[in-house]
């Protein structure tokens, strides 16, 4: 029988089997760095970045290309399947020093909405 906290993940969508395979099926590693995710400042500092603005510098899309690569690699590597994928297209629309702020916006919006999402059933489980 899986755990409460198997479960609460599993119903929104993380990939809850590949990232514990990561963790060498340790429950208690997956959750410590669950815990670290949730408390890590970079989604609010990209936040902080494509609210500030509605046309994007250079340097802003540098910013912004930093936050989400880092958001990208911590979240998939703990099967954070919807924040991954939206950090993901964050990173790859800014990697060559431009982008198209509404077109951020909107996927920053999702990746704020599932992170909340995440955050809420977090607290819950953990």
């Amino acid at each position: 029988m899986q755990s409460e906290f198997i479960t609460a993940l599993s119903e929104i969508g993380v990939d809850v089997k590949s990232a514990l395979s990561r963790m060498l099926n340790k429950e208690e590693m997956y959750k410590k760095f669950l815990r670290k995710f949730r408390e890590d400042t970079n989604i609010l500092s990209l936040k902080d970045v494509i609210e500030s603005s509605d046309t994007f510098t250079a340097e802003q899309c540098e910013q912004i290309f930093h936050y989400a690569h880092t958001v990208k690699g911590v979240a998939g590597n703990l099967g954070l399947t919807a924040v991954y994928n939206e950090s993901s297209y964050i990173s790859e629309a800014t990697r060559n020093g431009i982008a198209d702020a509404a077109d951020l916006k909107a996927h920053f919006s999702a990746l704020l909405e599932h992170y909340n999402i995440l955050i809420t059933v977090l607290d819950k489980v953990l």
